[in-house]
């Protein structure tokens, strides 16, 4: 069997909207990865006396949270800003990455739901590091669509 041809998530494109998907910030140049977690669906097990096995059934699956990272800037409309913002308020954030690069039919995957965690930024004097911190949105579920052509 021929060997798969992988992607590397450098070129990662990533945007986020507050507002139902209209407009979109560009978070490429201030965030670098993206973390999937949750998700699990329910599965069931009943044993049986004469069994050696449980007896198994699917159930649903669970929410899933998007973890990324942003760099903090509190210029106003930064993706910082952005961020806190719709957690502070409660706003819906949509959010899609393309991990191909933004171009036409690369597969882009797209979760809307809220921010759960606090944003503020933490830091280390010690650190040379840049100051960023995680996000995460917990959404229902992720699509997949491709870039469509400019």
């Amino acid at each position: 069997m021929a060997a798969s041809n992988g992607i590397s998530f450098a070129n990662v494109y990533i945007e986020v909207s507050v507002d139902g998907g209209q407009n979109w910030v560009d978070f490429s140049g201030d965030t670098n990865k993206v973390d999937i977690g949750g998700g699990e669906r329910a599965v069931s097990e009943f044993f049986v006396p004469n069994a050696d096995i449980p007896a198994l059934t699917a159930g649903k699956r669970g929410s899933l949270d998007i973890t990324a990272n942003v760099v903090f800037d509190p210029a106003s409309g930064s993706p910082w800003e952005t961020v806190l913002q719709a957690y502070e308020s409660g706003t819906p954030v949509a959010f899609r990455w393309v991990p191909a690069g933004n171009a036409s039919g690369n597969e882009r995957f797209t979760g809307t739901g809220f921010i759960t965690t606090p944003v503020y930024p933490p830091g280390d004097a010690t650190s040379a590091d840049m100051v960023a911190m995680d996000f995460t949105i917990k959404v229902p579920k992720i699509t997949r669509d491709q870039v469509p052509a400019a």
